[in-house]
């Protein structure tokens, strides 16, 4: 089990920070419900991280299907894989994940993200929850602690119309960042977690020298939820906004307002 949690971090040192190269902060935004994990990730100052099986989307990493030992059995011939698959399966285990959306051509602040209405349906509770803009520092682009062998990067998603599974090695991009292209409408960015001291299915990973900048109401938020979260924060530097219908004959165009 050792050398296994060792092989997915080592094999880890291979990726980069590809087109973050010279970044030395990203600004993501993350669309969530109102409830107790989000609060609680609110109040803690961290960012929850989770395995991809307990994502909603079964196709949401293809690692969910690959990575799993009824799989494994099938694709590998070597004669010892019932001693190893069980140990091999179990080390990616420790990867998680948590998505965000960014402008993948500047990661810089960008409102026409909140105009994206299905964000606002599928994953802010239909518009009843709110959206939170981070700035996330170079600790969460790419970070390594070798010692506990734990690992974070920012991994762009790729969306595919088809990808074949049916072979013996799988890189973590493809792992981790591959997608159907029916979701390319979100550019989502993931931050990939690998920690092997974490045997949690979810857990936080802490907000070192980043930052939440905005939270932005979503069209239907209750005033109890604006109210409960403006009272976390007191009289700290963050930006409270509000989504509403632009005044025009487009009834479908949001516009942000203070709030």
């Amino acid at each position: 089990m050792e050398c296994y949690k060792k092989f997915w971090f080592w094999s880890e040192q291979l990726k980069q920070k590809g087109n973050l190269e010279n970044k030395d902060s990203i600004v993501v935004y993350s669309f969530r419900r109102f409830n107790e994990h989000t609060l609680s990730d609110l109040i803690e100052r961290k960012i929850t991280v989770c395995r991809p099986s307990k994502m909603n989307d079964p196709f949401d990493s293809p690692i969910t299907l690959w990575g799993i030992e009824k799989y494994l059995n099938k694709i590998c011939s070597h004669e010892g894989k019932d001693k190893y698959i069980p140990y091999f399966s179990k080390a990616l285990n420790y990867f998680r994940i948590r998505s965000f959306i960014a402008n993948r051509k500047t990661y810089e602040a960008d409102d026409s993200i909140l105009k994206n209405i299905l964000m606002w349906s599928f994953y802010a509770n239909e518009h009843k929850g709110f959206c939170i803009r981070y700035r996330l520092s170079n600790h969460f682009i790419l970070w390594n602690d070798k010692k506990e062998l734990h690992r974070l990067r920012i991994l762009p998603v790729i969306y595919e119309d088809n990808l074949n599974i049916d072979k013996t090695t799988f890189n973590t991009d493809e792992a981790f960042g591959y997608k159907y292209r029916a979701w390319n409408y979100e550019n989502e960015v993931r931050l990939l977690s690998y920690c092997p001291s974490e045997e949690n299915d979810f857990y936080g990973e802490e907000l070192k020298d980043s930052s939440i900048e905005e939270i932005i109401f979503g069209l239907r938020c209750p005033d109890k939820t604006k109210q409960t979260i403006k009272k976390l924060f007191g009289n700290s530097a963050i930006k409270f906004s509000c989504m509403r219908m632009k005044d025009d004959n487009n009834i479908y165009d949001l516009v942000k307002m203070d709030c």
